[in-house]
C-alpha cells in the first residue's frame, strides 16, 4: 500500500506516466514515472496499517502511527511520573529500569 504525502490518498500501486528525460539521437527519450493516481503527485511512499487503530501511516522506524505513538508515550510518561513520585526517585531511574526490562524481553 502507498500513501500520497500531498493529498493523503491510499493506493495499491502508483499510476505510471511517461516523462521526457532527454533526447536520444534527435528523438525524445522518455521513462515511466510513478505518480499518485488521485492528484498526480510524485510525493508518495510505502504505508503500513497501524495494528492499534487501523489507520495507514508512512513507514518509519516505529510499529504504529504517530497518533497511537503519542497516546502510548503520554500513558507511559504519566505512569513513570507516578512511580517516581511514589518511590521518591527521579524519572530517569524509572526509565532505565523499564528499558532494562524491555531489553530482556520481560515486559
Amino acid at each position: 500500500m502507498y500513501k500520497c504525502e500531498d493529498c493523503g490518498a491510499l493506493f495499491d500501486s502508483p499510476k505510471l506516466e511517461m516523462s521526457r528525460v532527454a533526447d536520444y539521437w534527435g528523438f525524445p527519450a522518455s521513462e515511466p514515472w510513478g505518480v499518485c493516481p488521485e492528484c498526480g503527485s510524485s510525493e508518495f511512499d510505502i504505508a503500513n496499517q497501524c495494528p492499534m487503530c487501523g489507520e495507514y501511516y508512512m513507514v518509519n522506524r516505529r510499529n504504529c502511527c504517530d497518533q497511537c505513538l503519542t497516546t502510548i508515550s503520554e500513558a507511559f510518561q504519566d505512569t513513570i511520573n507516578e512511580l517516581a513520585k511514589d518511590w521518591s526517585c527521579n524519572t530517569d531511574e524509572i526509565k532505565e529500569a523499564l528499558y532494562g526490562l524491555v531489553e530482556r524481553d520481560e515486559i
